[in-house]
């Protein structure tokens, strides 16, 4: 890479004084062709991480497709592990931003291509990865990109990652709800570029193929609006046209989660597929699959046959080479050789195949890791107060209101299995939100019962519901008595577990009553704490529970959860 500010003599005609990048071969011979002297793209060299000072900043460019992100992926993965103190960036086209939120790429940060000459001018090493997969015939791109950042990956490093937000899942899955015994096929009707386009009546063909082998098969269509050109618009009750409105690319993905198997031609979609691990046939005709995505297990590529393939059209001035028999037939005559019923039997003995290495779970199931409600599907993000710190992180309670974060909700309920308590009070029912995870938590351990305290007759009403609809009632007796004056008069048994979530300016009270009947190894868990807390009014309640005597842990919730034990317990 290097920086080159024109001059009056400048051979492309560029404005004289402008600063701009190039690559090192394009860098070579401009010195040549611009001033005439002997220099050679050697003499710039390439980019060696294992040069570059501590805190340099590093700018990355890639202006391709999507998958030419994802292929980078796991070069800059190892970039930011193998090299912590280089201030990593990546160009790309902003549609693709949405692709790079893997957890190894954390830290990197994220700019939009085209890159203006004054923004590449901050850093003191720019990396141009442009034409570098194009020029070299014989390596896996992987392998191309990461050695033009100066890298050699490990088997360990080599796949590319992917990530789907675990929102924008459940979403797909809300959309798009699969029945049982249901098989969800999907088929993406063109690639970026028409010399990769299977044939419009293959992809119809191998649609009516899967509808015919699956009485319970529903088929998805991928494809921008414009794509349904040329298409029959088949109208069938189990196929599914997308989008009926343009999707966004983390819209698809999702989508594409919930296919048990794909089929597409060599483009972004089908290596995305690889990299979620959904089993699927790559369609290949310009290119050898060996030499495009070798790297996914769940995907089977298929070499089309011709006499000219492969030919390694880039498609860049011309839909199909010049003067080529694809050129006459307007579609490549080697993926013209994969013919639908090939292409179906192939995808479903890759299915089978990765059933049998993995079980009955699939490999995209196991690659999510999703906030997930033990009470129906996740209704959106945030929190009942927006504005508080990362409350964008968080996901809202099923039951309204200004129940816990599903989050905070699941917290309680692994204390509660991890404690086995077997007398727990909650103070403040509200829905019956943490009830009903707390009373999961009690049944699944098999034992213990709650009493959960609500002077509002109409919410007390609403949480019955709940916990009656849940099956949860059994482990719960929810009292119409307020907080203060139920804990006065308490003469139960020991509390093993408490949570005290009525009005802030009440739980230092109520904290204060219910310590004398707490037992050794009993959890008491407050919320609303934080310091933020737009409710909490005059209340510092964070420093009211630290200052009670107790051990006391906070976690830094949008509202706020503390956890507290007493201190003369060896438990905690």
């Amino acid at each position: 890479m290097v920086h080159l500010t024109t001059n009056t003599k400048d051979p492309l005609g560029l404005p004289a004084g402008e600063r701009h990048l190039f690559d090192t071969t394009q860098g070579g011979h401009y010195m040549v062709a611009g001033y005439g002297g002997n220099v050679t793209p050697a003499e710039f060299g390439p980019f060696n991480p294992y040069e570059a000072i501590t805190n340099a900043s590093v700018l990355i460019i890639r202006s391709g497709g999507m998958g030419d992100v994802l292929f980078c992926m796991p070069a800059l993965a190892a970039l930011r592990k193998r090299f912590p103190v280089l201030r990593l960036t990546f160009a790309c086209l902003p549609v693709y931003h949405a692709m790079l939120t893997h957890p190894d790429l954390e830290g990197l940060e994220v700019i939009a291509h085209p890159v203006k000459s004054a923004t590449a001018a901050e850093f003191t090493h720019v990396v141009p990865l442009e034409e570098v997969i194009e020029s070299d015939q014989e390596h896996d791109a992987v392998t191309i990109f990461a050695r033009a950042l100066g890298l050699t990956l490990s088997k360990d490093e080599w796949m590319p990652r992917l990530r789907v937000p675990s929102d924008a899942i459940l979403a797909a899955q809300a959309e798009f709800p699969k029945a049982q015994g249901q098989v969800f096929f999907g088929i993406q009707l063109r690639a970026s570029h028409q010399c990769r386009t299977w044939p419009v009546q293959f992809i119809m063909g191998a649609a009516q193929a899967l509808l015919n082998r699956h009485a319970n098969a529903v088929v998805f269509m991928f494809g921008l609006k414009q794509d349904w050109e040329g298409f029959e618009n088949v109208q069938h009750a189990r196929v599914v046209w997308l989008p009926e409105q343009d999707l966004t690319l983390t819209e698809t993905l999702a989508v594409m989660t919930l296919m048990d198997g794909f089929i597409a031609p060599d483009s972004g979609l089908l290596h995305c597929a690889g990299a979620l691990g959904l089993p699927a046939v790559g369609l290949f005709g310009p290119y050898q699959w060996q030499k495009r995505t070798p790297y996914f297990p769940t995907v089977h590529g298929l070499n089309g046959q011709a006499p000219c393939a492969p030919c390694h059209h880039p498609a860049r001035t011309s839909a199909f080479p010049p003067g080529m028999p694809c050129a006459k037939h307007g579609a490549c005559v080697a993926l013209g050789s994969l013919t639908p019923d090939r292409v179906v039997t192939r995808l479903l003995k890759t299915m089978s195949e990765c059933a049998a290495a993995n079980g009955s779970v699939k490999p995209a199931e196991r690659r999510h890791y999703m906030v997930q409600s033990l009470f129906g599907p996740v209704q959106a993000k945030g929190d009942v107060h927006p504005d508080l710190p990362r409350a964008g992180e968080y996901h809202l309670g099923n039951f309204g209101h200004g129940a816990a974060t599903i989050e905070e909700a699941q917290m309680l309920h692994a204390l509660v299995l991890a404690l086995k308590p077997k007398v727990c009070v909650e103070t403040g029912t509200e829905t019956g939100w943490t009830a009903a995870y707390i009373a999961a938590a009690l049944e699944a351990n098999g034992g213990g019962h709650l009493t959960t305290l609500e002077i509002n007759p109409q919410m007390r009403e609403l949480a019955a519901e709940h916990l009656t609809h849940w099956d949860l009632a059994h482990r719960v007796t929810i009292s119409g008595e307020s907080s203060l004056e139920w804990l006065k008069n308490y003469a139960g048994r020991a509390i093993d577990f408490a949570l005290l979530d009525t009005h802030i300016p009440m739980r230092a009270e109520e904290l204060a009553l219910l310590l004398p009947h707490l037992s050794d190894t009993a959890l008491v868990c407050v919320h609303d704490t934080s310091p933020e807390h737009p409710m909490r009014g005059e209340t510092d309640l964070l420093a009211q529970l630290r200052a009670s005597g107790m051990s006391v842990v906070h976690v830094a919730t949008p509202r706020g959860m503390t956890i507290m034990q007493r201190r003369s317990s060896d438990s905690f």
